[in-house]
């Protein structure tokens, strides 16, 4: 657990001082050894890694950052199902001048009129910025709404307030150094170990997909089990409890299931009333691009279901438990949507989740602030999380 004190507080901000120095030290000294040959010289093991990170810096994180900045396309929904979910958001806001004033980032109240909260519905509910004419009747209403859930009418015009427009607004990039990702490489490697040990078998993807992610997986060279999905990896033990369901994990966003792995183990701790009963079987789900790698696109919904079914499929699971951390909510109402998959589902259990009241500005900012913290510097902003139950887009 990370520590609370004072002291800890300004280790931890040193320690990622000293990190995001390591970047432009890197390029200063690759370019000044480069252009004058500098009369002092250091171990050529730390000249070549100042060498490799001013690289990775110039030919990775730049036009990485760059790529991440284009406007992310989003399914559109018809009027009918946009007011159903903006009444169902609405009808779940306990404070609406708090809700208006932290989506508009503080602003004073009399800075929030009618044409900015067009423009936050325009976000939240058209998934879109640009203003259409042929919403302006559906943005009244929404208006409207508010306005009486407030008490009290909206200010005609447009004040200074700028609304949070996550998909829109850019995205802020920190970049991570190759050290970063060794240290995901380590821990990725000590989660394999501990995983083993605890009798799971880990299913690889093909090489391309194994060439696909950043840092490299050296369980995709020398493992024997296939997974049957196309890019969805995963770690697997055998289900053999007669009166016991399996389990199916899906983890949150962070460095992959290094954390989880005290609760994996602990599933099974917990003996049956029979002894010779066996023991619980378990898919721990990887979802690469939340986890402080770099990938390919997350994948969209449908496709994400499609792997999963897959893999339930291959195993022959009929009947699971399903248990989701934190963004793995978000999948977890994903396949809650689709019968095939639905109909297979027992127990459910929802650990931190992310998918209830999202259009709250608490629980969104919240989980963005952690996600953003650790997620944007490595994958992709391409994060489906469209058709929430009781929840906004967002």
């Amino acid at each position: 657990m990370i520590g609370i004190s004072a002291w800890d507080y300004v280790y931890i901000r040193t320690c990622i001082f000293l990190l995001h120095l390591i970047a432009p030290l890197s390029v200063i000294y690759s370019l000044v050894s480069y252009l004058i040959h500098p009369p002092f010289h250091i171990p050529h093991v730390l000249e070549v890694w100042l060498n490799l990170e001013a690289i990775f810096y110039l030919v990775v994180f730049l036009p990485r950052k760059n790529y991440l900045q284009t406007v992310v396309t989003h399914p559109t929904a018809d009027r009918d199902d946009r007011r159903r979910l903006f009444l169902r958001c609405h009808s779940n806001i306990p404070d609406p001048d708090r809700y208006l004033t932290k989506w508009f980032r503080d602003a004073p109240v009399a800075e929030i009129k009618r044409e900015n909260v067009k423009d936050f519905f325009r976000w939240a509910f058209l998934n879109t910025g640009e203003p259409d004419p042929a919403y302006d009747e559906e943005l009244e209403e929404y208006v409207g709404e508010m306005e009486k859930l407030l008490g009290r009418k909206l200010e005609p015009g447009r004040g200074d307030a700028q609304c949070l427009r996550l998909t829109l607004d850019k995205v802020e990039m920190l970049h991570r150094s190759l050290i970063w990702y060794l240290c995901v490489f380590i821990v990725d490697t000590l989660a394999s170990i501990y995983l083993r040990f605890y009798s799971f078998d880990f299913h690889r993807t093909s090489l391309l997909q194994f060439l696909a992610v950043f840092p490299t997986r050296l369980l995709n060279l020398f493992n024997a089990y296939r997974s049957p999905a196309r890019a969805l990896t995963y770690w697997y033990r055998p289900h053999t409890s007669k009166t016991r369901l399996p389990v199916l994990f899906i983890h949150g966003i962070g460095v992959g299931l290094y954390m989880y792995i005290p609760f994996l183990a602990d599933l099974n701790a917990q003996d049956s009333k029979d002894p010779s009963d066996g023991q619980v079987g378990i898919i721990a789900i990887e979802i690469m691009p939340i986890s402080s790698r770099i990938t390919p696109e997350a994948m969209l919904k449908d496709e994400m279901c499609e792997e999963v079914h897959c893999i339930l499929k291959a195993h022959g699971w009929e009947r699971f438990t399903l248990v989701s951390h934190s963004y793995g909510s978000v999948v977890a109402t994903h396949l809650l949507h689709k019968p095939k998959i639905a109909s297979k589902i027992g127990p459910i259990l929802f650990v931190d989740p992310v998918s209830f009241l999202l259009h709250l500005p608490d629980v969104a900012y919240n989980f963005v602030t952690f996600s953003f913290a650790l997620l944007l510097p490595t994958a992709s902003a391409n994060l489906d999380t469209s058709d929430l139950p009781e929840a906004d887009q967002r």
